[in-house]
Protein backbone atom coordinates (compact mmCIF):
# COMPACT_ATOMS: atom_id res chain seq x y z
CA UNK A 1 0.00 0.00 0.00
CA UNK A 2 1.56 3.50 -1.18
CA UNK A 3 1.40 6.01 1.71
CA UNK A 4 -1.64 8.08 0.64
CA UNK A 5 -3.42 5.10 0.39
CA UNK A 6 -2.26 4.16 3.86
CA UNK A 7 -3.24 8.27 4.53
CA UNK A 8 -6.62 7.43 3.05
CA UNK A 9 -7.40 4.48 5.17
CA UNK A 10 -5.85 5.91 8.32
CA UNK A 11 -8.74 8.86 8.10
CA UNK A 12 -11.42 6.74 7.55
CA UNK A 13 -10.81 4.09 10.20
CA UNK A 14 -10.34 6.90 12.11
CA UNK A 15 -13.09 8.69 11.41
CA UNK A 16 -10.57 12.06 11.47
CA UNK A 17 -12.96 15.24 9.91
CA UNK A 18 -10.30 16.01 6.77
CA UNK A 19 -10.01 16.69 3.11
CA UNK A 20 -7.55 15.16 0.94
CA UNK A 21 -6.12 18.19 -1.83
CA UNK A 22 -5.26 16.57 -5.12
CA UNK A 23 -2.73 18.95 -7.41
CA UNK A 24 -0.80 19.57 -9.95
CA UNK A 25 2.11 21.74 -9.26
CA UNK A 26 4.52 20.05 -6.89
CA UNK A 27 3.97 20.40 -3.71
CA UNK A 28 7.68 19.70 -2.58
CA UNK A 29 8.48 23.33 -1.25
CA UNK A 30 5.93 24.93 1.36
CA UNK A 31 5.66 27.88 -1.44
CA UNK A 32 4.80 25.84 -3.94
CA UNK A 33 2.21 24.00 -1.82
CA UNK A 34 1.03 26.74 -0.76
CA UNK A 35 0.43 28.14 -4.42
CA UNK A 36 -0.96 24.64 -5.58
CA UNK A 37 -3.06 24.14 -2.82
CA UNK A 38 -4.17 28.52 -2.78
CA UNK A 39 -4.11 28.10 1.44
CA UNK A 40 -1.41 31.00 2.81
CA UNK A 41 1.69 29.76 3.59
CA UNK A 42 1.05 30.20 7.72
CA UNK A 43 -1.62 27.08 6.79
CA UNK A 44 1.15 24.69 5.06
CA UNK A 45 2.73 22.63 7.77
CA UNK A 46 5.81 20.36 7.26
CA UNK A 47 7.25 17.05 8.62
CA UNK A 48 9.89 16.95 8.54
CA UNK A 49 12.35 13.98 9.99
CA UNK A 50 15.56 14.88 12.12
CA UNK A 51 18.37 12.49 12.67
CA UNK A 52 20.46 12.88 15.22
CA UNK A 53 24.69 11.76 15.58
CA UNK A 54 23.75 8.24 17.19
CA UNK A 55 21.20 7.83 14.24
CA UNK A 56 18.11 8.65 16.62
CA UNK A 57 15.06 10.32 15.35
CA UNK A 58 12.37 12.89 16.20
CA UNK A 59 10.11 14.27 13.84
CA UNK A 60 9.00 17.86 13.69
CA UNK A 61 5.94 19.21 12.07
CA UNK A 62 6.10 22.94 11.95
CA UNK A 63 4.66 25.98 9.64
CA UNK A 64 5.70 25.90 5.91
CA UNK A 65 6.75 29.74 6.27
CA UNK A 66 9.27 28.31 10.05
CA UNK A 67 12.46 27.13 10.49
CA UNK A 68 13.49 24.54 12.76
CA UNK A 69 15.21 25.93 15.84
CA UNK A 70 17.96 23.18 15.73
CA UNK A 71 19.22 24.37 19.42
CA UNK A 72 15.62 23.99 21.11
CA UNK A 73 15.35 20.44 19.20
CA UNK A 74 18.54 19.08 20.58
CA UNK A 75 17.50 20.52 23.76
CA UNK A 76 13.80 19.10 24.14
CA UNK A 77 14.40 15.51 22.34
CA UNK A 78 17.92 14.82 22.95
CA UNK A 79 18.78 14.01 19.55
CA UNK A 80 23.09 15.49 19.24
CA UNK A 81 23.75 17.77 16.35
CA UNK A 82 20.48 17.49 14.60
CA UNK A 83 19.87 17.47 11.22
CA UNK A 84 17.41 16.76 8.48
CA UNK A 85 16.75 13.14 6.99
CA UNK A 86 17.99 12.21 3.76
CA UNK A 87 15.58 11.22 0.97
CA UNK A 88 17.28 7.68 1.74
CA UNK A 89 16.67 7.69 5.66
CA UNK A 90 12.87 8.83 4.81
CA UNK A 91 12.31 6.08 3.11
CA UNK A 92 14.10 3.69 5.49
CA UNK A 93 12.33 5.17 8.76
CA UNK A 94 9.15 6.50 7.70
CA UNK A 95 8.46 5.01 4.22
CA UNK A 96 8.22 8.00 2.68
CA UNK A 97 9.35 10.46 0.34
CA UNK A 98 10.70 13.97 -0.03
CA UNK A 99 7.55 16.33 -0.01
CA UNK A 100 5.13 13.07 1.21
CA UNK A 101 5.39 12.72 4.77
CA UNK A 102 2.30 13.31 6.18
CA UNK A 103 1.46 14.44 9.74
CA UNK A 104 -0.23 11.09 10.52
CA UNK A 105 0.36 7.91 10.19
CA UNK A 106 3.73 7.88 11.34
CA UNK A 107 6.01 5.40 13.69
CA UNK A 108 5.00 4.80 17.67
CA UNK A 109 8.78 4.43 18.32
CA UNK A 110 9.49 8.01 16.91
CA UNK A 111 9.24 10.98 19.38
CA UNK A 112 7.34 13.68 17.18
CA UNK A 113 6.45 17.59 18.00
CA UNK A 114 4.37 19.88 16.76
CA UNK A 115 5.52 23.09 17.10
CA UNK A 116 2.63 25.77 19.56
CA UNK A 117 2.30 28.28 16.08
CA UNK A 118 0.90 25.46 14.55
CA UNK A 119 -2.14 25.36 16.99
CA UNK A 120 -3.03 28.64 16.55
CA UNK A 121 -4.58 27.88 12.64
CA UNK A 122 -8.20 27.08 12.33
CA UNK A 123 -6.71 24.31 9.83
CA UNK A 124 -3.84 22.97 8.53
CA UNK A 125 -2.44 21.52 5.40
CA UNK A 126 0.22 19.02 5.04
CA UNK A 127 1.06 16.28 2.71
CA UNK A 128 -1.35 13.42 1.90
CA UNK A 129 1.79 10.91 1.12
CA UNK A 130 3.29 12.54 -2.25
CA UNK A 131 3.77 16.11 -3.36
CA UNK A 132 0.87 16.20 -5.63
CA UNK A 133 -1.63 15.90 -2.92
CA UNK A 134 -1.89 17.70 0.52
CA UNK A 135 -4.06 16.51 3.69
CA UNK A 136 -6.46 19.25 4.95
CA UNK A 137 -7.10 18.64 8.95
CA UNK A 138 -7.28 20.72 12.06
CA UNK A 139 -3.95 20.90 14.21
CA UNK A 140 -5.43 19.44 16.99
CA UNK A 141 -5.80 16.29 15.34
CA UNK A 142 -2.34 16.21 14.41
CA UNK A 143 -1.65 16.13 17.79
CA UNK A 144 -4.43 13.33 18.98
CA UNK A 145 -3.31 11.34 15.81
CA UNK A 146 0.27 11.73 15.57
CA UNK A 147 0.80 11.57 19.43
CA UNK A 148 2.90 15.31 19.27
CA UNK A 149 4.02 16.93 22.11
CA UNK A 150 3.25 20.55 21.22
CA UNK A 151 6.31 22.63 21.90
CA UNK A 152 8.15 25.96 21.05
CA UNK A 153 10.82 24.61 18.15
CA UNK A 154 10.27 27.45 15.41
CA UNK A 155 13.17 29.87 14.95
CA UNK A 156 12.30 33.58 16.19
Amino acid sequence: MNKLEEVKQFIKENKIQAEIIEHKKSGLTSEGASEATGVKIEQIIKTLLFVGKNKDTAIVICQGNKRVDAKKLSEISGLKKPRLATAQELEEFLSAEPGGTPPICLPENIPKFIDRNVMGQEFAVGSAGNEFTGLKLRPSDIVKFANAKIIDISEG
